[in-house]
C-alpha cells in the first residue's frame, strides 16, 4: 500500500470497510470518486482507470457485475473429459464468486497496485469491464 498518500489509504479503508456485507453503490460511487481524486499528484494511470471503470460502473448497473479474471496459468479442461450434454454438478456452479467477492478482490488489488500480479490483475479488470461496456 505505500503507493498511495495517507488520504488515499483512509477512502480506501472506508470502500472496503463498505463491502464487508453489502454493494452500497452510491455510497462507493462517492467514496471511489474522492479516492481517485486524491490519487490527483500521483502517477497512477492504470490505478485511476480501474477507479473510474468501477464507479461508472457501479453508478450504471447499480451493482457490480464484473468476474474476476480467469487466471491465466490454469489450463481449461479438454472437452473430451466431459460427455456431450453432461452437466457439471451444482456445486461446482455454486463455487463462482459473488458480486460481493468480485469487488472485494478488485478492491484488494487496488491497495497494492504496482506489484506486478495486482497490476497485470487490474489490467485484466479494466478490459472486462470495457467489454461488458460491449
Amino acid at each position: 500500500m505505500s503507493e498511495l498518500n495517507i488520504k488515499s489509504s483512509e477512502l480506501l479503508k472506508q470502500v472496503k470497510k463498505s463491502i464487508a456485507n453489502d454493494i452500497d453503490a452510491e455510497f462507493l460511487v462517492d467514496k471511489l470518486k474522492k479516492f481517485r481524486e486524491a490519487l490527483s499528484e500521483q502517477n497512477l494511470p492504470r490505478l485511476k482507470k480501474a477507479i473510474r471503470l468501477t464507479y461508472e460502473h457501479l453508478e450504471e448497473f447499480g451493482n457490480f457485475n464484473i468476474p474476476i479474471p480467469e487466471d491465466k496459468s490454469i489450463e481449461e479442461p479438454e472437452e473430451e473429459e466431459q460427455e456431450e450434454g453432461e452437466q457439471l454438478p451444482d456445486e461446482v456452479e455454486d463455487m463462482a464468486p459473488s458480486k460481493l467477492e468480485c469487488l472485494n478482490y478488485l478492491i484488494s488489488l487496488m491497495e497494492d497496485s504496482t506489484h506486478k500480479i495486482n497490476a497485470s490483475e487490474l489490467k485484466d479488470f479494466i478490459l472486462l469491464f470495457e467489454a461488458y461496456k460491449g
